[in-house]
């Protein structure tokens, strides 16, 4: 199990998955501005990633994923990229698909 501290976070979503792919930080521009880098590598670890939804999330209590984790953590930090969980789910939400 992976705790999820408060602050923001980029966030992937498909097929009523959602998953954090880097975070926390400590303001949504901070978020805001690395959400094509994460999608970037997202595209880079799964081809279909160009079909999913990128976006922010706040997150306002530390609470506990039952699997998985944050897939990148704070993309600026020095955590070498193999020492970083790759996979998070958390409630589901439905993902738009227009670019199909």
């Amino acid at each position: 199990m992976t705790t999820i501290d408060p602050g923001y976070y980029v966030t992937v979503s498909d097929a009523g998955r959602v998953g954090f792919l880097a975070g926390p930080y400590d303001t949504h521009a901070e978020a805001l501005a690395k959400v094509d880098e994460a999608a970037e590598r997202a595209e880079g670890a799964d081809p279909w990633a160009h079909f999913y939804a990128f976006g922010t999330t706040r997150v306002k209590a530390t609470f506990t994923l039952r699997r998985g984790g944050v897939a990148f953590g704070r993309m600026d930090d020095d955590t070498p990229e193999e020492d970083r969980p790759v996979e998070a789910h958390t409630t589901p939400k439905t993902a738009s698909k227009k670019d199909s």
